[in-house]
C-alpha cells in the first residue's frame, strides 16, 4: 500500500507542478486544464464500452480488484507457513489464527476449507486435486479481472481521439465570418480536443494500467500462497513432523 500511496502522491504532484510551470505559475490558469465535457467523453465512453464488452458481475468484480489493488498490502507467504508450523505442532482447529491485519481472504478461505479437509480426513488424492482446481479458478478469475481493467486503459486513449474530433468539429462548424464570438469558439473547441486526449492518456497510463498489473501481480502472489497451504495440508494429513514442515515449505519464500 505504501508503494501505490507514494506512487499517487508523486504522480500527480509531479504533474501538478509541470503544469504549474508551464503557466509561468499563474494559479488561476490552472483551470485550463480542467474540461468537464472532455472528461465526460473520455469516462462515459470507457463505461459504456467496458459494459457492453463484459457482463456487469464482471465489470463489479474488477472495481472491486481495483480497490483492493489500491488499499491492501503484499500477500505475506511467511505467515502461512509459521500458521501452518503451529497447526502441525499444536492442535488442529478449523478457525485460522492469521493476523487479520496481515490475511489475504482468499488465503484464509483457502487454509480453513484445507483444514476442514484435514478434520474430516478426505484422502490425499482428493485433497491435492479439489485444492488444485481451486488453485486455477482463483487464478483465472483474477486475471480475467485484470484484463477488463487493462482493457479500459486501452480504450481510454481512443475516446480521447473521439473527444478530439468533438472538439475539432466544433472548431469547423464556429467558422464564421459573421460570428462575433468566433475567437471564443475556436478556443472552446481547441481545449476540449487537446484535453480529451491528455485525459485519455492519463487515465490509461496513471489509473489504469499500473492498477492492472498490480492485480496480476497479486494474482501470481496468490497462486504461491495457495500452493503453499495445499502443500502444508498435505503434510498436515501425512503427519509429516514439524521441522521437516517447515524445511519443505520454506522453498516457497524468495531469496533475499
Amino acid at each position: 500500500m505504501k508503494s501505490t500511496l507514494i506512487g499517487i502522491v508523486v504522480g500527480f504532484l509531479l504533474l501538478g507542478i509541470a503544469i504549474l510551470w508551464s503557466i509561468a505559475f499563474q494559479f488561476d490558469r490552472f483551470a485550463w486544464f480542467f474540461d468537464l465535457k472532455a472528461l465526460l467523453i473520455v469516462l462515459g465512453g470507457i463505461v459504456c464500452t467496458t459494459f457492453i464488452a463484459y457482463p456487469h458481475n464482471k465489470v463489479l468484480g474488477a472495481f472491486r480488484s481495483y480497490m483492493k489493488a489500491l488499499s491492501r498490502n503484499e500477500i505475506s507467504v511467511e505467515n502461512y507457513i509459521q500458521e501452518i508450523e503451529t497447526l502441525s505442532a499444536g492442535t488442529m482447529e478449523e478457525e485460522s489464527r492469521t493476523n487479520p491485519d496481515e490475511a489475504d481472504e482468499i488465503g484464509e478461505a483457502f487454509l480453513r476449507d484445507g483444514l476442514r479437509m484435514v478434520i474430516n480426513k478426505h484422502p490425499v488424492d482428493e485433497v491435492q486435486r479439489s485444492m488444485t482446481e481451486r488453485i486455477d479458478n482463483t487464478y483465472r478469475n483474477d486475471i480475467s479481472e485484470a484484463k477488463v481493467i487493462r482493457n479500459m486503459a486501452k480504450i481510454a486513449p481512443a475516446f480521447g481521439v473521439l473527444g478530439t474530433l468533438i472538439g475539432l468539429v466544433m472548431m469547423m462548424r464556429s467558422l464564421d465570418s459573421n460570428n462575433p464570438e468566433l475567437m471564443t469558439s475556436l478556443g472552446t473547441g481547441m481545449g476540449m480536443a487537446l484535453l480529451s486526449v491528455f485525459y485519455g492518456v492519463l487515465l490509461s497510463n496513471f489509473l489504469f494500467t499500473p492498477v492492472a498489473v498490480k492485480i496480476e501481480n497479486r494474482a501470481t502472489q496468490r497462486v504461491v500462497l495457495m500452493n503453499v497451504i495445499m502443500e502444508g495440508i498435505i503434510l498436515l494429513i501425512n503427519d509429516v513432523p514439524t521441522e521437516i514442515i517447515r524445511d519443505k515449505l520454506q522453498v516457497f519464500l524468495p531469496l533475499r
